[in-house]
């Protein structure tokens, strides 16, 4: 009876994981079905709407069982990263708007433990905007970003820093990275906590505007425990903090963890010792 007993459990769990498996299949091709709707409307009322569905239905299938390691690969127009630790993953997307500017929204899902049940984040924008680097943002007032990289910095034997690396088309004609730090208190999600320090001044992130058309390296060098980025410069001084002349000028800086705190240094050596 007990092998009986044994071998019905089994079979219902193997049921019970296909069952879930099915579902989160069939959300993930009703997604990628209204990403086309999205395509296909130059409504942007109607473009709204459609976003707000696949917000819905991912945050509704990001609660099944397996959900936080269920790779999607069916959403192509949908990020998605994982911490170092596998105790957060990060789902970012974005859909073109009349105005040549996008919508943004992310979800977020953070785990206590390996095996705990992860608690979800939703942040949505129509109206995307370059963050200051001074002041803290809640769900209600993001920002709107991609993330392309998340960090996991250990500050002590039960504390962990989180930071994400993102990317904005908040205007047309000019791009936005961001090095932003994440707070998870009382199930609450925070955007910026007080960790770049840069010419005396305390931080909450850092932001970098420069013209569309090019690109800029930003990245995270985790055996020497920095972020290191190109120099921006305007293409003529006449030009300064007019940020569509501003691009890469063959020079590096870096935010580097000191005593808890990432610290500007200009002008660093990137060569390969």
């Amino acid at each position: 009876m007990k092998k009986i007993a044994l071998l019905i459990l089994f079979t219902l769990l193997c049921v019970s994981h296909v069952v879930y498996a099915q579902t989160i299949q069939e959300n993930e091709q009703m997604i990628v079905s209204w990403f086309e709707d999205i395509k296909e409307t130059q409504s942007d009322s109607a473009k709204i709407q459609l976003n707000k569905k696949i917000e819905q239905l991912l945050y509704t299938t990001l609660q099944e069982p397996n959900a936080f390691n269920y790779s999607f690969p069916a959403l192509k127009y949908i990020g998605s990263v994982y911490a170092p630790d596998k105790l957060m993953r990060v789902f970012s997307w974005n859909y073109p708007l009349s105005n040549g500017k996008y919508g943004y929204s992310a979800l977020f899902m953070f785990k206590n433990k390996q095996k705990s049940t992860p608690s979800l984040h939703l942040v949505s924008t129509t109206t995307a905007f370059k963050p200051e680097e001074t002041r803290k943002y809640d769900p209600s007032t993001w920002y709107g970003a991609l993330y392309y990289n998340v960090i996991a910095h250990k500050i002590s034997r039960d504390k962990t820093e989180y930071l994400l690396l993102g990317i904005s088309n908040y205007q047309p004609i000019t791009k936005v990275k961001i090095i932003e730090s994440i707070k998870i208190s009382n199930r609450q999600l925070t955007f910026g906590t007080p960790l770049f320090k840069k010419d005396k001044k305390t931080l909450y992130r850092a932001v970098f505007e420069y013209k569309k058309e090019v690109n800029m390296l930003l990245e995270y060098e985790s055996s020497k425990k920095r972020f290191v980025f190109d120099h921006l410069s305007p293409s003529d001084p006449i030009y300064k903090d007019v940020y569509h002349f501003y691009g890469p000028d063959f020079s590096y800086d870096s935010y580097q963890w000191k005593k808890k705190k990432l610290h500007y240094t200009p002008d660093i050596d990137v060569r390969n010792k």
